[in-house]
């Protein structure tokens, strides 16, 4: 069975930046991010609004063992 993961390109604090997806919460108030930026799971929360692009792990890797989402 192939590992599920996710990334996302974020629009936050006025810059751009590449994050991996921790956990994915819906509650109330939309859809909530916990994200995971170097092994360690951020208390954070970042509303969907922000979010530009949202991928998924396909589970192949290319030519060079760089994984495709």
């Amino acid at each position: 069975m192939r590992e599920i993961k996710f990334r996302a390109w974020i629009n936050d604090y006025g810059y751009t930046r590449m994050s991996l997806i921790g956990e994915i919460k819906f509650d109330h108030s939309g859809v909530n991010l916990v994200f995971d930026d170097v092994g360690q799971l951020l208390n954070d929360y970042l509303d969907g609004k922000k979010i530009i692009q949202l991928m998924q792990y396909t589970g192949l890797k290319d030519k060079n063992g760089k994984e495709i989402y």
